[in-house]
């Protein structure tokens, strides 16, 4: 009876017959020819091609991953109804070619300010893909919230840590699952609450980080999306975030990031000037 043989057994094998065909092949043409050089030109193919099989593997399956996404945000973005959130893994896989490095630029101005040990609050933390790629591996801990329920489904089978609990919550009605952190992120969605609900929200988060915390988050402004994309709130500009904001923190830094399609405002706030490192605006 016969085993079975698994892919890694099997690639030697697949290897020898494809340069035993080839040795075949440059055997007739020595018969047809007579020339020996014939048969070495085939044995140097044959070495290159197989030596060739990894990169052309890493290659084939880049361009697949790709084309999946790329196809995967077509259907999802462009339908009648868009989804509860954006996978991030399409910026990902698609990087290569659309060379737009936006959606890097609210983890790695969050993880500016996470020190190794600090506990963490994200809030609508999506199917967790910041919190995971981001934060989990300096904080101590890491609470990610979010309202829908399958969102947090999808952030426990995809992006699950030892490091991160993940809640289905209402933000604005509930307290949140611990009464301090160190700091409260706040990415791409403060635009979904509307004015009373913000001002709740703030109040919230300056009880929960205290004289020595910050909250980093980002805004967008408004665009011809906003209102398809159910935006409750339409940032104009950063002076009207920096106001609402300011009635809630003694310290507020804004930056602005520019796109051809959108246009970013990346802000911290504290109560001390110091906790918002060297991004003053």
């Amino acid at each position: 009876m016969s085993v079975p043989r698994s892919n890694a057994e099997n690639q030697p094998l697949l290897k020898a017959a494809i340069k035993g065909g080839l040795e075949k092949l440059g055997l007739l043409l020595i018969q047809e020819s007579g020339s020996r050089r014939v048969h070495d030109l085939l044995n140097k193919i044959a070495r290159a091609w197989i030596r060739g099989l990894p990169s052309f593997k890493a290659r084939w399956m880049e361009r697949s991953l790709r084309k999946h996404y790329a196809r995967k945000q077509a259907i999802e973005w462009y339908g009648p109804r868009a989804p509860l959130w954006y996978d991030h893994r399409t910026d990902l896989h698609t990087w290569n070619t659309t060379r737009n490095s936006q959606w890097l630029e609210r983890g790695v101005y969050a993880r500016e300010v996470i020190s190794s040990g600090c506990s963490v609050l994200d809030l609508c933390c999506a199917d967790g893909f910041y919190p995971y790629h981001f934060f989990s591996l300096t904080a101590a801990h890491v609470d990610a919230v979010d309202f829908s329920g399958e969102c947090i489904e999808r952030a426990r089978a995809v992006h699950a840590s030892e490091v991160i609990d993940y809640h289905c919550m209402d933000i604005v009605e509930s307290p949140f699952p611990k009464s301090s952190y160190d700091v409260v992120t706040w990415d791409a969605s403060i635009q979904y609450f509307d004015e009373n609900s913000i001002h709740t929200l703030c109040d919230k988060i300056a009880l929960a980080i205290g004289e020595d915390g910050v909250l980093v988050g980002s805004a967008k402004i408004a665009d011809h999306t906003s209102d398809l994309l159910g935006e409750r709130h339409h940032f104009s500009s950063s002076g009207e975030l920096r106001k609402l904001l300011e009635a809630h923190f003694p310290y507020v830094s804004i930056l602005e990031t520019v796109y051809p399609q959108r246009r970013n405002l990346y802000f911290r706030c504290a109560a001390k000037a110091e906790r918002l490192g060297g991004f003053v605006r």
